[in-house]
């Protein structure tokens, strides 16, 4: 065998290893390492729902968090883009569950026909059904609501106390200003100047005052993802933050490019300050994007901006694509809240 022969099968020898171990790692990153897993069918409304209970090793009862979805036609899953997060939770023996949002996956209906008091009341039917399997602990079920989810928590604190916590990720105080956020921070990244982002704000305020500033007569009249727009454009965290009694943390990063997290912590910080709430938590990560991942590799507005280089490192990387102690901050704390101790390692 000539040196030649010899040296390019070492290299192909070596190609395949790495391949088989990237393989393995992004098989240890995102398949769910859960001790058990429970298909949970659920209605709210004529709507059937169909989620997953992940349940961590050891003896129950468990805690269990809730997954309340940010916008978009989501999965119980996120198409896999939670289960690091999941595997986090688990590893920290604490149960999760999520569900199809309706007209997704195994669910039936349309999420585009629903109004946030939907969605709230959507989870308050997931977490009943929850409470009512063994292996969750009663009085340690509670939520965390990603993005829009920021909205549909507060609506829940007005309707009931059954949560025994709420998490929102990355959430905004109103709707209409979240949108024009986002088209700030888009218009910026494209370079545009300043004068000419000060115009197009004015400009996209009007319109949306136009088309969605009478909400209940433009629901009747649009459909689709407008009509879905109209339904929540007055859609505000507020009043239902001060209604809040149960545990309270926010997690916000301080790069995010799709809400104006500085805005949401000291909104979050007055109102419960304010009512007097007994447990309130507000971090304003450094360096981190809305999902909490690492803002150097990871910060893009939307799913499909997200290059393919970045999608290659999160699959490599898993939970380690968050900024460091961030995760751990989460689940330190609803073992807390929850009376929890972490399993045995």
């Amino acid at each position: 065998m000539t040196g030649l022969i010899r040296t390019v099968l070492v290299l192909m020898t070596a190609v395949v290893l790495l391949a088989g171990g990237a393989l393995l790692l992004v098989f240890e990153n995102f398949e769910i390492s859960a001790a058990r897993q429970v298909t949970l069918p659920f209605k709210h409304g004529t709507d059937r729902l169909e989620g997953d209970l992940w349940l961590p090793e050891g003896e129950g009862p468990h805690p269990v968090a809730l997954l309340v979805h940010g916008d978009g036609p989501q999965d119980r899953t996120s198409s896999d883009g939670y289960n690091p997060l999941i595997n986090h939770l688990l590893s920290q023996g604490i149960g999760v569950f999520s569900w199809d949002k309706p007209g997704i996956g195994r669910s039936t209906g349309n999420w585009l026909t629903q109004s946030m008091a939907d969605r709230a009341d959507e989870a308050l039917a997931a977490l009943e059904v929850v409470a009512m399997q063994p292996e969750a602990r009663k009085g340690a079920i509670g939520l965390i609501g990603f993005s829009q989810g920021g909205w549909v928590l507060p609506e829940i604190a007005l309707k009931s106390d059954a949560p025994a916590f709420h998490v929102i990720i990355g959430g905004a105080v109103t709707w209409a200003d979240q949108s024009l956020y986002l088209t700030r921070k888009r218009m910026e990244a494209e370079g545009v100047s300043a004068d000419e982002i000060t115009q197009a704000i004015a400009k996209e305020r009007q319109e949306n005052q136009r088309i969605f500033g009478d909400a209940p007569a433009a629901d009747g009249q649009l459909s689709g993802r407008e009509g879905f727009i109209a339904r929540n454009f007055h859609v505000d965290a507020r009043p239902g933050l001060a209604a809040l009694s149960q545990p309270f943390l926010a997690l916000l990063g301080k790069k995010d490019l799709n809400v104006d997290t500085r805005e949401s912590a000291q909104v979050y910080q007055s109102i419960l300050a304010r009512a007097g709430h007994p447990d309130f938590e507000i971090h304003l990560i450094d360096g981190a994007t809305h999902s909490l991942f690492r803002a150097e590799d990871y910060n893009f507005q939307t799913p499909g901006a997200w290059t393919s280089e970045a999608q290659l490192r999160f699959l490599l990387e898993g939970r380690d694509a968050y900024v460091p102690g961030s995760l751990e901050t989460l689940s330190g704390w609803v073992r807390r809240v929850t009376g929890s101790q972490p399993p045995p390692s």
